[in-house]
């Protein structure tokens, strides 16, 4: 189920954000105490709070105020990230079984299932399999694709393909949900450059043909500079719009990819 799948990447992000909040922040060497403080006009009063007391701060204290107010934010952070950590085990310990996994995991036994109850299958589900579109030739049919690095093929998809990374695993599995007709790292002659985007595929009413690049290190410098500029700015000039017939995803180790944002990709521009 996507919302599952959302709710594990989310938990791992928080777990990470915290384990590196929880390395950096040093409780002990703040003041002790807490603060509050409160607003009048354009003007704050702060106190410091200890088992005792409540005692006000002189504005002149800046250092003090500006410690402790950063211990509170320390503090609330961690606390806030520590309950939705718990809030998302416990969807997660109670969430049913997706019955698509037995697909996603077990991809050669898809046309036995699937041809055991013909009937029972609507076409026009989104988590059917591949409907017999005009292009489903098209997608079988054998093509000139990557030869590059085959050892980092390693995680088989529902159709059969096998890409490179989760995240082009999460692609080929939402366009497989939608009956998206699609080839794998197609063969691509832009000049005297040689391309293989990681999906070319076809809208599913239309037959337009778009191309499918994932950029999953938006954070890395050299990646920028070497992948990222320099194919978006060959593909435009070649022709390959952004949101026309060139669909681009992203993601960074803050921001990473959901099997949602493929599914709203697909949503606008192949269904």
């Amino acid at each position: 189920m996507v919302i599952k799948e959302i709710m594990q990447h989310e938990k791992h992000r928080l777990e990470e954000q915290l384990n590196s909040m929880k390395k950096n922040y040093d409780r002990n060497s703040f003041p002790k105490g807490k603060i509050s403080f409160s607003k009048n006009g354009n003007t704050y009063k702060f106190y410091i709070i200890t088992d005792t007391e409540r005692t006000y701060i002189p504005v002149k204290e800046k250092e003090l105020i500006q410690k402790l107010l950063q211990k509170r934010y320390y503090d609330q952070k961690i606390e806030s990230y520590q309950k939705e950590i718990h809030a998302l085990d416990l969807y997660l310990r109670r969430s049913p079984t997706d019955p698509d996994d037995l697909l996603r995991n077990h991809p050669s036994l898809k046309k036995i299932i699937l041809n055991q109850s013909p009937n029972m299958i609507n076409v026009t589900d989104t988590t059917a399999i591949f409907s017999d579109s005009p292009d489903k030739e098209w997608a079988q049919s054998d093509y000139e694709k990557s030869s590059n690095h085959p050892e980092k093929l390693i995680i088989e998809t529902p159709k059969g393909d096998l890409v490179r990374s989760k995240s082009e695993s999460m692609i080929a599995d939402e366009l497989y949900r939608y009956g998206i007709q699609y080839r794998y790292e197609e063969k691509l002659i832009i000049g005297n450059d040689i391309f293989y985007p990681d999906f070319t595929t076809k809208n599913k009413r239309t037959g337009k043909k778009y191309i499918w690049e994932h950029f999953g290190k938006m954070d890395d410098i050299k990646y920028l500079d070497n992948n990222y500029l320099y194919k978006i700015n060959r593909y435009v000039k070649a022709g390959y719009i952004p949101g026309i017939n060139f669909l681009a995803t992203y993601e960074d180790k803050q921001n990473p990819f959901y099997p949602a944002k493929a599914s709203q990709m697909i949503k606008q521009y192949l269904l």
